[in-house]
C-alpha cells in the first residue's frame, strides 16, 4: 500500500509498473483481501461509486456511476472504482472493514474501462490524473490536465 501513495507522488521506492496489466497485478497483490472485478463481469445490478476526485469525475465517469462513498446502503452490492484501482481498492478495503461485504473494485479502474472502447458519460476522454499515471491509459483517450 505504501507503493501507491509513493507512486501517486510521482516518486517510486521500487520500479513502477511497464503497463497497465502490470498496475492491475500489483493491485491485487496490494490489496489481497478486495475482491477484483473485470470490466466484463461488471453488471447494472451493482451499486458503481467512482472515489476519483470531483474534478476527475466531472471530465468523464462510467455510465450510472456516483461520485464519493456517502449513503451506501451496507447490505448492497457495490463496485468502486478510480483511475487504476488503487484508490479504489483502499476505499474498498475501507468499506470491508466498516462492515460491508458486498464489495469489489474495478479491475483496472476507468483506464481499463476506456482503454477497452466501452462508452462513458460526459467527454469521450479520461482526466489521466498527472502525468505519470497518463502512460496507463491510451493516449487519444487523455483528458489535458489544468
Amino acid at each position: 500500500m505504501r507503493f501507491a501513495w509513493i507512486l501517486m507522488l510521482g516518486v517510486a521506492c521500487r520500479t513502477a509498473p511497464t503497463d497497465l496489466t502490470e498496475l492491475r497485478e500489483q493491485v491485487r497483490t496490494d490489496y489481497p483481501t478486495v475482491r477484483q472485478i473485470s470490466t466484463a463481469a461488471l453488471t447494472a445490478d451493482v451499486i458503481l461509486v467512482d472515489v476519483r476526485t470531483p474534478a476527475e469525475y466531472a471530465v468523464s465517469h462510467l455510465p450510472g456511476a456516483r461520485s464519493g462513498l456517502t449513503d451506501l446502503p451496507p447490505t448492497s452490492a457495490i463496485v468502486v472504482y478510480c483511475s487504476v484501482g488503487y484508490r479504489s481498492a483502499q476505499s474498498a478495503q475501507q468499506l470491508q472493514a466498516a462492515g460491508y461485504t458486498h464489495v469489489a473494485n474495478l479491475d483496472g479502474g476507468i483506464f481499463q474501462w476506456a482503454n477497452e472502447g466501452r462508452p462513458l458519460a460526459g467527454s469521450p476522454k479520461v482526466h489521466p490524473y498527472n502525468h505519470h499515471w497518463a502512460r496507463y491509459l491510451k493516449p487519444e483517450l487523455r483528458a489535458p490536465l489544468p
